[in-house]
């Protein structure tokens, strides 16, 4: 969080990211002391604002219109694997059921639409829309950059909170994994979470135009000369 807090400085280093106007937006926090060691520095009080959701939250509110449970995406994978678990097939189709399992549940459960007819029956109008769409897709590219750059995996739906009023992202337990030996760990199939639902919602201008152009100018902010990396993410 501390380091989201000092970002924005690097974006101003370069002119293409400044005329994008790209700026990373934290919630306030304040440090609680402690007189515990293992908590002292630890403990943080953030802001909390009504008008924050997650992605997951936005599944479940599909789930209760359509009268389906939560969790029959999950219940039905598991169903299909029931071969693999008990060793029943050899390990080169394992991958092609996880694929056949995957398709039929984007299909059945989980389409592609979710969180676009979501947000437009919440947002109020057109200018609406096209203004959330703009924040929001420039805020997910600094968010997903940060998170290639630091290593930062597990961003799980209900670990991603966006406002639904502006556009702007949370992301919660935001930080890097370390391995017994000290070493950032980081098992991620994917450097960050660019889902069906989140494209579908951009659409392919969006993806191809803010997403990339935003990426890509704090990638340029970050390797000019005119910024350090002064600290240890330990202390970030």
């Amino acid at each position: 969080m501390v380091f989201c807090s000092f970002f924005p400085l690097f974006l101003t280093s370069t002119v293409f990211a400044d005329r994008l106007h790209l700026i990373v937006l934290t919630r306030a926090y304040l440090n609680c002391n402690s007189d515990n060691y293992f908590l002292h520095g630890q403990v943080r009080m953030v802001e909390d604002d009504l008008m924050y959701s997650t992605f997951l939250e936005v599944y479940e509110n599909h789930c209760a219109r359509n009268d389906r449970e939560a969790d029959l995406p999950i219940t039905y994978f598991k169903e299909q694997l029931n071969q693999a678990i008990s060793g029943q097939i050899s390990p080169e189709a394992v991958v092609d059921l996880r694929l056949q399992a995957y398709n039929e549940i984007t299909k059945i459960y989980v389409s592609d639409g979710i969180f676009s007819q979501y947000m437009y029956k919440t947002l109020l109008n057109g200018n609406h829309m096209w203004a959330f769409k703009k924040q929001f897709a420039i805020q997910l590219a600094l968010s997903s950059f940060m998170s290639f750059m630091l290593q930062i995996g597990g961003r799980s739906p209900n670990k991603i909170l966006f406002a639904k009023n502006t556009g702007k992202i949370f992301q919660t337990d935001f930080h890097p994994a370390y391995d017994a030996n000290g070493m950032i760990e980081f098992n991620e199939p994917v450097p960050f979470r660019l889902t069906r639902n989140m494209q579908a919602f951009f659409s392919h201008f969006g993806v191809e135009g803010l997403i990339v152009s935003a990426m890509c100018a704090a990638a340029q902010a970050v390797v000019s000369p005119k910024v350090s990396f002064g600290d240890h993410p330990f202390s970030w």
